[in-house]
């Protein structure tokens, strides 16, 4: 992004977070290569939120694709409020979008037919604009594209058009946008984003079906229906019925961030302001048509994902890597055990060195719980990247999660990594946190979950696909240090967008800070662990 774009994005970014209560959810990864963010098409005002929102967060000259009409003498006449008209009757912003880095796109071909133009013609202008694109994705910039065209008039998705076939190509990443919007909800317009991965890449139109948020009024509008258009039920019935709608949805469905936190409060502050019509949508014949067919819409493509992710994730591998820890691996192995649901799993322990009795422990607890497989395997040499890189090699699993051996894992986290993955995501760091320990030793961990949860320090323990940690043939193995911070930053400068896990967490043992006198131990820790995110120290022992 040009140095003089930056103030004119952070105004318009500041006056729609000003003006309207957007709910934005969702980070860029640091992609060498060129990206490719597709949202849906649901009011303007995303077209102004958006693409700031894209310069300002990203590390990438931002280009929207924009319908050629756009960058036409008059459009801002149509689309202006009536008393504005007459003052602009033939204003061209094309120059300004153009300096903006917005790129056209031919979207609406028969408009040139009709004007006399030949379809050879039009061809050579729509590869010339596809061409344009093409090069621009080349060159490492993000290109910001709503395949559908024009906006939804009836809350459904729109026909996704040529420009998304020729752009999203095998080896481009791409980010989705879910966008829904809330008009049920007081005040002005509120809209609800999601920045997440396709959760199949091959079919991009279910994905971003998928990807569009839920919201209160999505929910009120579906309860609306049920109880027959125009008029509703008592409003306590309404309610009900849209809680219970909730319970519902399918676990992969992303929510509003008030409906997350206290879906009841949500609801009923909704249901103040139920209407039939709203200004900001003024083609929509009924807004509660419009939400529950939406609604329905998302659903269905949830269960299509569903469906495929049951085939594609079949098994969990937990990899553990364990030096003189005969006193925690058996605990470690319990927390394994007692992992709620019922996928598959394996626990895969790399015994590295040990001068205790690590592989006694680990033979006879696997002797005392037949119900749980664990393969074990001895490293060639001491090393944590090198015996975890030996575990991923020899699990069996589509999804690996690493595990201290000093460590247990929440009875949950199974359950919300394999939310995560069929979602979409690749990989996530889990939330660590002490079992015990001192105030400082707490304190340690709160600090280290603030820089994952806020500012998108990807590290620590984490869960990955398998194919993707073997294809970036895992970790560094002469780090000492880091070494999970490293692989992560590889994955996302791939183009893999890294989550962070919410929900359940690693309780690990703080006995490593006690190595230090005066109680030291988490200060000196942190200021290791700070060098080693920037890349120093990474191979000093640990």
């Amino acid at each position: 992004m040009r140095l003089w774009q930056l103030p004119l994005a952070f105004v318009l970014l500041l006056y729609t977070r000003l003006v309207y209560p957007i709910d934005m959810d969702g980070r860029l990864p640091a992609a060498r290569k060129g990206l490719l963010v597709i949202s849906n098409h649901v009011h303007d005002l995303e077209g102004l939120y958006l693409p700031p929102y894209l310069a300002l967060h990203g590390k990438k000259p931002v280009r929207p694709l924009a319908s050629s009409r756009l960058f036409e003498p008059g459009f801002l006449k149509g689309r202006s409020p009536r008393w504005l008209r007459p003052l602009i009757p033939g204003v061209n912003i094309g120059p300004i979008l153009k300096a903006l880095g917005v790129l056209p796109i031919e979207n609406m071909p028969r408009l040139l037919y009709r004007r006399g133009l030949s379809a050879e013609a039009v061809r050579r202008i729509i590869e010339g604009q596809l061409e344009d694109a093409r090069d621009a994705l080349q060159r490492g910039h993000l290109l910001y594209l709503t395949p559908e065209g024009r906006m939804t008039r009836d809350g459904s998705l729109g026909r996704l058009k040529r420009a998304l076939r020729e752009l999203a190509l095998p080896d481009t990443p791409i980010l989705l946008c879910g966008i829904s919007p809330d008009p049920f909800s007081p005040g002005p317009l509120r809209l609800v984003l999601r920045l997440v991965p396709p959760a199949l890449p091959e079919d991009l139109e279910t994905s971003l079906l998928a990807a569009r948020p839920l919201t209160a009024s999505h929910l009120l509008a579906a309860a609306w229906e049920a109880f027959g258009f125009p008029s509703g039920p008592d409003p306590r019935e309404l309610l009900r019925r849209a809680l219970a709608l909730k319970e519902e949805v399918s676990p992969l469905a992303l929510w509003d961030r008030s409906m997350a936190e206290d879906p009841e409060r949500a609801l009923w502050t909704s249901l103040s302001h139920l209407r039939s019509h709203h200004p900001a949508f003024p083609d929509v014949e009924h807004m509660g048509r419009y939400l529950a067919r939406g609604f329905r819409e998302t659903q269905e493509a949830l269960s299509r994902v569903e469906k495929v992710q049951r085939e594609r994730i079949r098994k969990v591998s937990f990899v553990i890597p364990a030096h003189n820890e005969d006193g925690l691996v058996q605990k470690a192995l319990q927390s394994v055990l007692l992992q709620e649901g019922d996928m598959p799993l394996e626990a895969v322990v790399v015994e590295n060195g040990s001068r205790d009795g690590t592989a006694e422990a680990v033979e006879a607890w696997a002797r005392e719980h037949p119900s749980l497989p664990v393969k074990f395997l001895r490293a060639p040499r001491t090393g944590r990247s090198l015996a975890k890189n030996l575990g991923a090699r020899e699990a069996t699993g589509d999804l690996l999660i690493f595990l201290d051996a000093d460590s247990q894992a929440s009875p949950s986290l199974t359950q919300e990594v394999l939310r995560l993955a069929r979602q979409g995501w690749p990989a996530a760091s889990i939330p660590v946190t002490a079992s015990e320990g001192t105030f400082q030793e707490q304190l340690f961990f709160r600090l280290v979950d603030i820089g994952q949860r806020h500012m998108g320090v990807r590290a620590q323990m984490f869960f990955c696909r398998r194919d993707l940690f073997l294809r970036l043939k895992g970790f560094r193995e002469d780090y000492q240090l880091g070494e999970d911070r490293d692989f992560l930053q590889r994955l996302e400068r791939e183009g893999y967008p890294v989550a962070y896990l919410q929900g359940a967490s690693i309780d690990t043992s703080p006995r490593r800070f006690r190595r230090w006198p005066l109680g030291l131990g988490p200060l000196f820790t942190l200021i290791r662990w700070g060098l080693a995110h920037i890349g120093i120290g990474r191979r000093w022992t640990y």
